[in-house]
């Protein structure tokens, strides 16, 4: 195992290891450094030596995916589907099934490992591995239909007439950019400009200045009257609590679905397509890959009457 380690990932190493042992790890840290520690971590807990070979050439892979020194703390959703597609598609040997689930597993015991350690905030790979594991179900589409969209904001547009905009704030930059769960925890006052209309969001080679629409501002501006003293963080709450806040929405709008931000997130996608954007200006926007764009357009099924929002 040892062997394996060094040739897959020691980067640094040894730098990281006293966090291993209880403290934090910093949320830059290299996926390859983490992924290290994290086999290390499981060695010493007395994990056999078949599933430390296992974790190491699961996580290896990831590494290869994403790159070896991705910062952990912006990885997400979408970069997990990218993992998937290289793993079936890209590679010249692709996975069976039960290999693919065994990955997946792999990143997702990464991504507890790194909760734990405090450099990230939620798992990204939950919900893919719980999906995979399970019984293979006849695909439905991801995207909100257009009544839906239109039911989902006007139970934003009631909530904030009730004194909580954060539901149409939320619902208005979702649908008009297609930000990631983890955009908009990170999200803070100051990387909005009122006077041109924009914000700035993502770090590192995601970092992008997107358009602040006419209802996004609206919201903004209610959100804030609240604590006109407010800084730092625009959400100073966890992923949970703003699930919660889109499934009181979704609830008030009646909706069968649940307005996660994936479905959100895809929706704000498919509009784009729709829109007649090109792969590049969407995979900017959304600050994805250009080689995820065309799984990701495979996987929305969604034909573009059924993908318009106005917002």
């Amino acid at each position: 195992i040892q062997g394996t380690m060094t040739a897959s990932f020691r980067t640094d190493l040894d730098d990281h290891l006293p966090l291993a042992g209880g403290g934090e790890l910093p949320p830059d840290a290299p996926l390859a450094v983490a992924s290290a520690l994290f086999v290390e971590s499981r060695m010493r807990a007395g994990t056999g030596a078949n599933t430390l070979t296992a974790f190491a050439a699961d996580l290896a892979l990831l590494a290869e995916a994403l790159g070896p020194g991705t910062a952990v703390s912006s990885i997400g959703e979408e970069d997990i589907e990218r993992f998937r597609h290289y793993l079936s598609e890209e590679r010249d040997a692709p996975c069976s099934p039960r290999t693919l689930r065994r990955r997946l597993t792999s990143a997702q015991a990464l991504f507890r490992f790194l909760a734990e350690a405090g450099a990230v905030t939620a798992n990204p790979v939950a919900t893919v591995a719980e999906a995979d594991s399970k019984p293979k179900k006849r695909p439905t589409s991801p995207v909100l239909r257009s009544e839906e969209t239109a039911q989902l904001l006007t139970a934003g547009r009631e909530l904030a007439q009730e004194g909580d905009p954060r539901a149409l704030l939320l619902i208005a930059l979702l649908l008009s950019t297609g930000l990631s769960k983890s955009e908009c925890l990170a999200l803070r006052v100051e990387d909005f400009d009122l006077e041109e209309d924009s914000f700035r969001v993502g770090g590192g080679l995601k970092e992008r200045v997107l358009p602040l629409s006419s209802l996004a501002r609206q919201a903004l501006l209610a959100h804030l009257e609240r604590d006109t003293e407010k800084r730092g963080k625009l959400f100073n709450c966890t992923g949970r609590n703003l699930e919660y806040v889109l499934s009181r929405a979704g609830d008030r709008a009646g909706l069968s679905r649940h307005p996660s931000f994936r479905r959100l997130r895809a929706t704000a996608a498919a509009g784009l397509y729709s829109d007649g954007l090109d792969s590049e200006a969407i995979s900017s926007k959304l600050g994805i890959s250009p080689h995820t764009w065309p799984a990701l357009r495979r996987r929305l099924r969604a034909r573009p009457e059924e993908a318009t929002s106005d917002c």
